[in-house]
């Protein structure tokens, strides 16, 4: 567990910094399971995987109708071009007080991701993460 001194650096904005940045639709919101939480509220994850899958590819890359991993980088987006976001937000399940973290999104794009970090063994998108900006995991914790 982190110490005071700690958690105070990594907390670099406020929480209502954090709800003003929510609104802009440039932070990529998603739910994780607390295992995979855990890990990059930690540093030790510095990617998160969501299939390629109608769903993903019109929220991560506004593309519709692709299919597969393969028919989305051939023929729907041949650049493997995504949205570009400039947060990740991600929350340890969806009551008001959840465990929440903000990071840096640094790029998004689909390729096979690292098994001991949950990745499947077939193309996925890969959400690569910069800094933690904002972690409220630890006081959940304290």
């Amino acid at each position: 567990m982190l110490n005071k001194r700690k958690k105070q650096q990594i907390n670099t904005i406020s929480r209502n910094e954090l709800h003003a940045l929510l609104g802009t639709g440039r932070v990529l919101q998603l739910t994780l399971k607390k295992e995979w939480f855990d890990m990059i509220a930690s540093g030790r994850k510095k990617e998160e995987y969501r299939e390629v899958k109608d769903y993903w590819m019109i929220r991560l890359a506004g593309v519709r109708g692709c299919g597969t991993s393969y028919n989305f980088t051939i023929m729907c987006n041949r650049e493997n071009r995504c949205k570009e976001f400039d947060y990740v937000y991600f929350k340890n399940g969806y009551g008001k007080n959840a465990p929440d973290i903000l990071l840096e999104c640094k790029d998004i794009t689909v390729d096979q991701g690292k098994r001991v970090w949950g990745a499947p063994n077939y193309r996925t998108f890969v959400i690569k993460m910069g800094s933690i900006l904002f972690n409220r995991a630890w006081e959940a914790c304290a």
